[in-house]
């Protein structure tokens, strides 16, 4: 890409810090290289076909009225994911020397103030980078004829099992004939005059609705298997960016108004089931007051899962957003190391030198959260999104103790067995003094919670978070300046963990359960330059592949 930057792809308007360098989003498959003594070198691009991201962000709007900034940013994430995949395939990737490339993710990524758009760039990495490990999307468009083959087949089987139906419809018109009949046959005797041919009646067995339901059963299946098929290649993003890199390379399309409608109607279809992201975080918590009784729960409980799962909130994306744009500053205050604090103005509350490990330092925390999130409670009015940042990333981060340690820096095994700990304490606290709590009015709830956690708990996690909470509920300056720190501390403490997670193989598994917010950071800290993960080391204990 540097090379293509540098030689006869570069535009004159590449210029503008708006317009992105060359990164490749199809066709580089064409291209002839040869090796040298220090990496590779293009020796033929003219009539390689390369779409280039520049190619896209170049197009005419005004002619173009379908392609959004929205389908601009869907080839910006596919050619990001070939750059993060050549990282989960333990390739050494040189990209943080482009500066071209840097300046522009940093631009889009980081200066641009739409929070939604950021996370929908990364968001749709992440599913390309889903699809090519654990789909068929990437080999059905590894030549551009297959997914028409594809959809063409598709159309056969459907017509091929409702024919049958319609002939079957037609010719059959109710359920009401019989699966079989006997006719009565009486031989005539002369001795016999009573005995006459055909006098008995027929005997019916069954009914014929028994054959045809199973089979008009199957045949809906079969079609609604197929239909889904269709419409996983009309809406999948694969088919966009591939239309949309076809639109770029053919001039004959963007002459014809024809296409053009064509390709916006494609590009503007949705499918739920195709997406990967689901926008959704999951959430547990270690003092649960008021627990549910309903069978969901309990299986959920019996099954060791998340307590639940909640869509993200925008003031969510909108402090972890902010958290990366100054994650430098954040490094440089705590010298490049992971200890962060909880301080209201200049007042240090809580820092993670007083604690083991990153896993007990966020249990204190999330435990003095809770409390004063017991106390809010009693207020009855809308939550600020200060308190929505804090109680969503604090029971997030209590799920990664519980549920996913391997994406934390601290050992797995410890992790789980603190967590476990701290919740057998925390359950039985809750049950010994469950009487005083639930008798107590909101306002007072809170404080009975702090004298059973100070006065029965055994683990000193619940003791320090039942006293941290206590300092957090009591401050002079009010409720809101509290969770105003709490929101600022969580935002920084999930984007220090994403940033210290450099464990690939975890990632990668977050991906194939649908994604997880701690990998999605990953990806964002790791293309802006946050985060270095140390392909070599990898390679060397896990094996480089033979081939992206």
């Amino acid at each position: 890409m540097e090379q293509l930057h540098d030689g006869m792809f570069h535009h004159a308007n590449l210029a503008s810090e708006h317009v992105p360098p060359p990164l490749i989003v199809m066709r580089e498959e064409n291209l002839l290289v040869e090796k040298q003594p220090h990496g590779y070198n293009l020796i033929r691009m003219a009539d390689s076909g390369l779409v280039t991201i520049d190619k896209v962000w170049l197009l005419d709007d005004t002619l173009n009225s379908w392609l959004t900034t929205q389908h601009k940013d869907l080839c910006l994430s596919f050619a990001m994911y070939k750059l993060l995949r050549c990282q989960f395939a333990r390739y050494k990737v040189s990209e943080t020397n482009f500066a071209k490339a840097n300046n522009f993710r940093r631009h889009v990524l980081l200066e641009d103030k739409d929070d939604e758009r950021v996370f929908g760039v990364i968001a749709h990495e992440l599913s390309f980078l889903h699809d090519y490990y654990y789909t068929s999307l990437p080999v059905s468009y590894a030549k551009s004829w297959l997914p028409i083959v594809s959809v063409f087949i598709s159309l056969s089987c459907i017509g091929y099992c409702l024919f049958p139906i319609i002939i079957f419809i037609v010719t059959i018109p109710g359920f009401s004939y019989a699966q079989i009949i006997c006719h009565q046959v009486h031989c005539h005797h002369e001795s016999d005059p009573l005995h006459m041919p055909g006098s008995g009646a027929d005997v019916q067995f069954g009914k014929l609705f028994y054959d045809l339901l199973p089979l008009y059963l199957l045949v809906a299946l079969v079609v609604l298997v197929e239909a889904r098929e269709i419409a996983s290649y009309m809406s999948s993003n694969w088919t966009k960016v591939a239309l949309i890199c076809g639109y770029v390379k053919h001039t004959s399309w963007q002459k014809s108004s024809v296409i053009r409608k064509c390709v916006g109607l494609v590009l503007r279809t949705r499918c739920k089931i195709m997406k990967h992201w689901e926008d959704k975080m999951n959430q547990c918590s270690i003092l649960v007051l008021h627990a549910r009784r309903n069978p969901v729960a309990l299986l959920r409980h019996l099954l060791h899962l998340p307590d639940q799962k909640k869509k993200v909130p925008r003031p969510v994306k909108t402090a972890v957003i902010d958290t990366v744009r100054r994650y430098e500053r954040i490094k440089r205050r705590s010298n490049g190391t992971t200890p962060l604090q909880l301080q209201v103005n200049d007042d240090l509350l809580w820092s993670f030198e007083e604690a083991k490990g990153t896993s007990d330092a966020m249990l204190v925390c999330h435990i003095a959260t809770s409390i004063l999130e017991v106390r809010s409670r009693g207020h009855k009015q809308p939550l600020s999104d200060h308190e929505i940042v804090a109680t969503h990333l604090s029971q997030y981060c209590a799920y990664l103790v519980a549920n996913s340690p391997e994406l934390l820096p601290d050992d797995a095994v410890w992790c789980r067995s603190i967590y476990e700990a701290v919740k057998k304490d925390a359950t039985r606290v809750l049950r010994d003094g469950g009487d005083q709590v639930s008798t107590a009015t909101p306002e007072e709830e809170h404080q009975q919670l702090f004298k059973l956690l100070s006065g029965q708990s055994k683990h000193h996690v619940l003791k320090d978070g039942g006293e941290l909470g206590r300092r957090l509920a009591e401050l002079p300056e009010g409720e809101e300046v509290a969770w105003k720190a709490l929101a600022e501390f969580w935002s920084e403490t999930v984007v220090s963990v994403a940033a210290a997670c450099d464990n690939i193989d975890e990632h990668a598994e977050a991906v194939a359960r649908g994604g997880e917010l701690v990998t999605l950071l990953w990806a964002l800290l790791a293309h802006v330059g946050s985060v270095h993960v140390d392909t070599a080391d990898a390679a060397a204990t896990h094996g480089a592949p033979d081939a992206v």
